[in-house]
């Protein structure tokens, strides 16, 4: 028999869960207690939350890059920030949360960015279950309902469960508990997890509100949810997933809001040779351009001279000195000797092929302003 652990026992460090997901791949009628509904934050937020916590000396076993929607239904930007939050934090763990659709063909460009392991969001197995749970599901371009979501969102799950196993990257499954709707459907989405190489279950109380939320949500209470952990520990390792009052879950959400916000640093760096493509290799660029946000837009700001070639370390220290009031620096490609003098003067260095507005409206965590950057 599997073991399990029971709800109330806690590890001295836990992850930091960063809501970073705006948007969805698959609408569930019902939300967690764990993710309380709220918007997602920035790229910028995440990682001045997440480099709050270390300067404050949080105990952190991993980071975890979740909702309140998919890190999946936006690739670029949740890659954006995998290489960011690898570069200030490269030795702690990365794990992202997702109900799998479009993981198969994203799933190198994810481990390159640094993540170590995949939490799929599973609540059903089969379809009947799975249309009374989701309002929509959308696997590409087109919104399906119904039957139609619910046999995609099906079809997608055990697709990347069969691509994790054979990539060799640990997956472990999360199960919202929804009282009196899929609490007896637990152990047979237990069952499909482990029969797919699942190294873990975990279960999330649900709050039971529909969308639109209902007046009166039912929550699973403790006995609940504690009947549920044994019930699955029978089949894998399963925990209660809910954060531990002794040792909570470090949150985003704990931190001041006006923390997240910068004002010493309220500029991007990017190499680029015309303004419009992130095409400049770090040890190559001779200026970087400055970018910062008016009215919700990404604008230009100026530009700065990169110092000369050569100089060994002092060279980056120096460029560190010039950008000291940019929260990120945007290059094509970079060395790990820059990347990690940079990261220790606070400059997260983020690489990619992609358009200057794109990867600044990313870091800033602003629309894109269809095609145009705005002078000064």
């Amino acid at each position: 028999m599997a073991s399990h652990v029971p709800a109330g026992v806690c590890a001295p460090a836990r992850p930091m869960r960063l809501a970073a997901a705006p948007r969805h791949v698959a609408m569930c009628r019902y939300s967690s207690l764990v993710d309380p509904d709220r918007e997602a934050l920035s790229p910028a937020q995440c990682m001045a939350a997440l480099e709050k916590a270390l300067a404050d000396g949080a105990a952190l076993s991993g980071i975890v890059i979740a909702g309140p929607g998919d890190p999946l239904a936006e690739t670029g930007r949740t890659l954006d920030l995998l290489f960011a939050v690898r570069a200030l934090a490269p030795d702690l763990p990365v794990r992202l949360v997702t109900a799998g659709l479009g993981l198969p063909s994203a799933l190198d460009a994810l481990r390159e960015a640094g993540v170590d392991g995949v939490t799929l969001q599973v609540n059903a197995v089969s379809p009947e279950m799975a249309a009374a749970l989701y309002a929509w599901v959308r696997p590409g371009v087109r919104t399906l309902r119904a039957a139609e979501g619910a046999a995609a969102l099906l079809a997608g799950q055990a697709e990347a469960m069969q691509v994790l196993r054979d990539a060799g990257l640990p997956a472990e499954v999360e199960f919202l508990l929804v009282p009196g709707v899929n609490g007896a459907h637990l152990h047979d989405v237990a069952s499909w997890a482990a029969a797919r190489g699942a190294v873990r279950f975990s279960v999330l109380p649900a709050r039971s509100s529909a969308v639109p939320h209902t007046a009166a949500p039912h929550e699973p209470d403790d006995a609940a949810m504690a009947a549920a952990v044994t019930l699955a520990g029978g089949v894998l390792p399963a925990v209660d997933g809910r954060p531990c009052a002794a040792h909570g879950e470090e949150s985003d959400e704990a931190l001041d809001e006006s923390g997240l916000y910068d004002a010493a640093k309220p500029y991007v760096a990017v190499a680029t040779s015309d303004g419009v493509n992130v095409d400049v290799h770090l040890g190559k660029a001779e200026k970087l351009l400055l970018y910062d946000v008016r009215q919700g837009e990404v604008a230009l700001a100026g530009s700065r001279a990169c110092p000369p070639k050569g100089g060994g370390e002092g060279r980056w220290e120096a460029l560190a000195d010039v950008l000291a009031d940019c929260r990120a620096l945007i290059a094509a490609s970079a060395g790990e000797s820059p990347r990690q003098a940079l990261l220790a003067r606070g400059l997260p260095v983020v690489t990619g092929s992609t358009t200057v507005e794109e990867a600044a409206s990313r870091i800033f965590g602003v629309a894109a302003n269809m095609g145009i950057v705005r002078g000064r």
